[in-house]
């Protein structure tokens, strides 16, 4: 006889698999967690540091050449060529156009002619005035025949001299018959064209320098005493930032704005145009006591100014106001921004709030 088979209890078998499932469960949430969670970031900190800073506000100007040109020609004649064009960048003593100058050519081979042919007769004069001078010891002429012979001589020696000037006179006019730039710069204007006449004086193209550039910006008189020459500042035109420094504060206020105007040398000149709008920050007030960061610690997100901290070894997004650019560093004011507070100053660019950092310093 066969022993019947063992029953399996249904109820042992559920309980054990819901056991199962929820172990397995378990573990995939928490790999899941682990999988979101974002990485530790490598980042590079410092410790902000107590200073003091001038309060500082952004004035509007206008970017302009520190030097514009208005080249013309020193001698009159037919332009014979022009080799610039508009917007294109020339280096100094670089050709701009050429003047005629065969007629030139001409007058100074004549003087060169003339210059010579007096000087031979010079020579002879003078050998006529050493007879001269053996004959009136030995009294064998009067002083009159010998005055003769002595004026003579002087009157050809001026003449050379006369001469040779007219030359080297010439010589300098046909140089200057090649026009050329002045400084390193860009054409902003031609103004002559090949076949076309011009005298003395007449401009030929307008030159713009682009070593550097200037922005003019106009500033109320209570700031006049907290802005000096040489005094390291920065501009802004649109998301580029400038270093440069106040060259000069012009004393001539206009009288119905009660503002005075400042010039400021920019380093840089990349991106910049004459015309553009620049915000220039500049102190408003005596210098206080203020919280200093390393300028890269300050960034620009969604149009708000950030600096980004380490508490805890996460990240944590700080809100500023900008007081003060002070060359490599930033004079900043924030919620819970303090002396010895670790700032990111490499690194924080892609930074998320509360996501693990690893620094370095």
């Amino acid at each position: 006889m066969h022993k019947p088979a063992p029953m399996i209890r249904i109820p042992s078998l559920i309980a054990v698999l819901l056991v199962f499932l929820q172990v397995y469960n378990a573990a995939a949430a928490a790999d899941g967690e682990k999988r979101q969670a974002p990485p530790p970031a490598q980042v590079v900190t410092a410790h902000a540091r107590s200073g003091e800073a001038s309060p500082h506000a952004e004035y509007i100007g206008t970017v302009e050449f520190p030097e514009v040109s208005a080249v013309a020609s020193e001698v009159g004649g037919r332009v014979a060529s022009v080799s610039i064009e508009e917007g294109r960048k020339v280096r100094r003593d670089e050709q701009l156009a050429v003047i005629d100058s065969q007629l030139l050519s001409k007058d100074y081979q004549s003087a060169v002619a003339q210059h010579r042919t007096v000087l031979a007769d010079l020579e002879n004069a003078a050998l006529e005035l050493e007879r001269l001078e053996t004959l009136r010891e030995s009294r064998s002429i009067s002083e009159q025949q010998y005055d003769v012979g002595r004026f003579k001589e002087a009157g050809l020696r001026r003449k050379a001299e006369s001469l040779k000037a007219e030359a080297e006179r010439l010589a300098i006019q046909i140089g200057k018959c090649v026009i050329r730039a002045p400084f390193d710069g860009i054409v902003l204007e031609k103004l002559s064209s090949p076949g076309e006449w011009v005298s003395p004086g007449t401009v030929v193209a307008r030159l713009a320098r682009t070593d550097a550039m200037d922005v003019r910006v106009s500033v109320p008189e209570a700031v006049l005493p907290f802005v000096t020459e040489g005094r390291k500042v920065v501009a802004r035109t649109g998301q580029q930032e400038y270093e440069g420094h106040v060259t000069a504060v012009i004393p001539l206020g206009d009288v119905a704005t009660r503002t005075f105007p400042v010039k400021v040398r920019l380093k840089r000149t990349d991106g910049l145009a004459q015309g553009m709008q620049a915000r220039v920050g500049l102190p408003t007030d005596e210098a206080r006591p203020a919280v200093l960061v390393p300028r890269d610690a300050v960034i620009r997100s969604a149009g708000r100014m950030v600096v980004w901290t380490v508490q805890n070894g996460t990240a944590v997004p700080v809100d500023v106001v900008v007081n003060a650019w002070l060359g490599l560093d930033a004079a900043v004011a924030g919620k819970g921004l303090v002396q010895g507070s670790e700032v990111v100053i490499k690194g924080n660019e892609r930074l998320r709030p509360g996501q693990p950092v690893t620094a370095a310093r």
